[in-house]
């Protein structure tokens, strides 16, 4: 964004019919107003650096988060692994259990 030109537009209100003091006063007032709301490459290049430390936080955050959930999951599936496995030894010796004892009842 272009510099605001204090004295081109204390000149221009002169022309147009302000008193110097006046047009004084509204260019003094304007560039108040446009300095204190306008963002300099100084406020651009800090708001980008804090962006960029905000973005590697919460990147490491995620990765340990990740790193978390990841074990979590693998002792979950070794529990329902380990869970499988009981129940299909508990089911096998079941049905052996009933097959030997029909073969018993056989004549």
């Amino acid at each position: 964004m272009p510099a605001f030109d204090t004295l081109k537009a204390t000149k221009l209100l002169k022309a147009s019919g302000f008193e110097e003091t006046q047009a004084e006063a509204v260019v003094a007032t304007v560039r108040d107003a446009v300095s204190d709301n306008v963002a300099t490459k100084a406020d651009m290049s800090e708001l980008r650096a804090e962006l960029k430390a905000d973005m590697g936080e919460l990147r490491a955050e995620f990765k340990a988060d990740m790193g978390e959930l990841r074990a979590e999951l693998k002792a979950d599936i070794a529990e329902l692994r380990a869970s499988m496995y009981r129940m299909v030894l508990t089911t096998s010796l079941a049905v052996i259990g009933a097959t030997v004892s029909l073969v018993k009842l056989l004549p």
